[in-house]
């Protein structure tokens, strides 16, 4: 009986070892679902649905924008979208066995993407938590219910609210097309001129050494004449040149902002307008000519724009040295 005992044995562990040996084989030449092309440009329509909410973005003309209200999007964080999705990759087959808890791929914490051309579904993907040191990310691909690992960390793109995807852009000027600079504080007001430079011909000859900036065609001055800080204004119409707001507010908060308490006009190509209104706990009221809607700045950047403005708008404070 021993004998058999061990032949049987023998015999169970040499199945056992076949099975593990073909099973292996099997799993590394599976083949990964061959996904349909997707050309970026083509495409109109995005939805992203989270467990909180489900946001529609819909291409107009170059402009994404966000639900019924039009809100423009940020166009870096769709670019990237939509980049991350038309040119997805798989890379390896992760399970089939249908148990979505341990990738964050059920109902209360998938994050799900589709796309389309036209009236035409291009693509949908179920997107879960990262992989591999946030270099991959588990995902399912349309109705497949395998479980993949899909290139590139999806989670940290896709992972945003309605909020976090407005584009919070509200003014974008060339500072350099910039030629004159009104600044009101209550009763102050100050004009800043940018004096041309001369026409390029041949007797144009560049400043003497030890000349003033504010002697020199292409200075900022006030409309007396009198010298200004030039760094200080090329500084603030840079800050201004690429502002961006912290948050939105309601157009109800519109009617509560009162009037404004600094006013800045910048002329060139075109005239723009930012106002601040008075300071709150959470920062600087504002609006712009360039946004239809209430905003407010971070209080570093209000305080800096308005700290330069009163330096501006003193009559001997912002005097070159």
């Amino acid at each position: 009986m021993k004998r058999k005992e061990l032949i049987v044995l023998l015999v169970v562990i040499a199945g056992l070892a076949a099975y593990l040996v073909l099973r292996n084989t099997d799993r590394s030449h599976y083949r990964l679902p061959t996904l349909p092309e997707v050309v970026k440009n083509d495409l109109t329509r995005m939805e992203i649905i989270t467990p909180e909410e489900t946001i529609s973005l819909d291409r107009d003309q170059d402009q994404w924008r966000i639900g019924d209200k039009g809100h423009a999007a940020d166009p870096g964080k769709v670019q990237s979208m939509l980049s991350s999705l038309s040119d997805l990759t798989l890379t390896a087959l992760v399970s089939e066995a249908q148990a979505y808890g341990r990738y964050d791929l059920t109902e209360d914490k998938k994050i799900t993407v589709r796309l389309w051309a036209g009236n035409r579904q291009v693509r949908e993907v179920n997107i879960g938590k990262p992989a591999d040191m946030n270099r991959l990310t588990f995902v399912q691909i349309g109705d497949d219910p395998n479980v993949y690992h899909a290139r590139e960390n999806l989670r940290r793109t896709f992972d945003l609210d309605t909020a976090a995807l407005r584009d919070k852009t509200v003014l974008d000027f060339s500072a350099d097309a910039v030629r004159q600079l009104t600044l009101t504080a209550g009763e102050k007001t100050c004009v800043l001129t940018l004096n041309r430079p001369p026409a390029d011909t041949a007797d144009a000859r560049p400043p003497e050494e030890g000349t003033p900036p504010a002697a020199v065609a292409g200075a900022w001055r006030r409309e007396t004449g009198e010298a200004v800080d030039q760094e200080l204004v090329k500084g603030l119409l840079s800050r201004l040149s690429t502002l961006t707001c912290e948050a939105y507010l309601t157009e109800a908060a519109r009617d509560s902002m009162g009037a404004p308490v600094r006013t800045i006009s910048v002329a060139g190509t075109a005239t723009h307008h930012l106002q601040l209104y008075e300071k709150a706990d959470n920062g600087f009221p504002a609006t712009s000519s360039q946004n239809a809607h209430p905003f407010t700045l971070r209080s570093a950047t209000g305080d800096r724009i308005v700290k330069d403005m009163d330096t501006l708008l003193a009559p001997e404070a912002g005097k070159n040295s």
